[in-house]
């Protein structure tokens, strides 16, 4: 049981969210305003934008600071829950936003600030992976690292690919490989 006062890891969990609750409504979460800078170059030119969070408060935070719109598809923990979508490093979750925007994998970005984010779409073979590191994390699984996104340019995510991706697709990562299914 998840009793918000029983002494277990769910009920830790829960006095937890909602002391953060309580957190969310008194004050605003930050915001990277070069986040949305790119967002909305990206937007201006027509690429569709989704979000995956494994938090169940995504849509909670997104709504508090009025960014919703933003985003054609927004997958959160609730969602993920009710799909039986595994998290991360699972790719399940960042794949289920790509068949929600109609978007093959491997015409994706997936901007990650979480090393376990960084493999799921490294698995997931989406066509960029870059991982934002503010805290200098080690995000070598990523094409690409930046501080903040400010550091990325559409012209620098128009040569990846064009050029970074055929130097990259020469990488094999596999998910659900199972060498007892491949064998003749």
């Amino acid at each position: 049981s998840s009793d918000i006062s029983m002494e277990t890891i769910y009920g830790l969990g829960n006095i937890k969210n909602k002391i953060y609750l309580k957190k969310i409504k008194k004050e605003k979460p930050n915001v990277y305003i070069s986040t949305i800078k790119l967002i909305k170059k990206l937007k201006k030119l027509k690429i569709k934008i989704g979000l995956f969070s494994s938090s169940k408060n995504a849509k909670l935070i997104l709504k508090s600071v009025g960014l919703t719109n933003l985003f054609e598809v927004i997958v959160d923990g609730n969602v993920a829950q009710r799909m039986n979508l595994k998290g991360k490093p699972s790719p399940e979750s960042l794949i289920y936003v790509s068949k929600k925007l109609k978007v093959n994998p491997t015409d994706c970005i997936v901007f990650e600030d979480a090393i376990s984010g960084v493999q799921a779409g490294t698995l997931g073979n989406f066509g960029m992976v870059v991982g934002i590191s503010r805290k200098s994390m080690k995000l070598k699984e990523a094409d690409l690292v930046v501080k903040d996104l400010d550091e990325l340019s559409l012209k620098s995510i128009n040569n990846w690919f064009r050029k970074g991706i055929k130097k990259d697709s020469w990488k094999l990562k596999h998910y659900r490989f199972d060498s007892e299914k491949e064998k003749l």
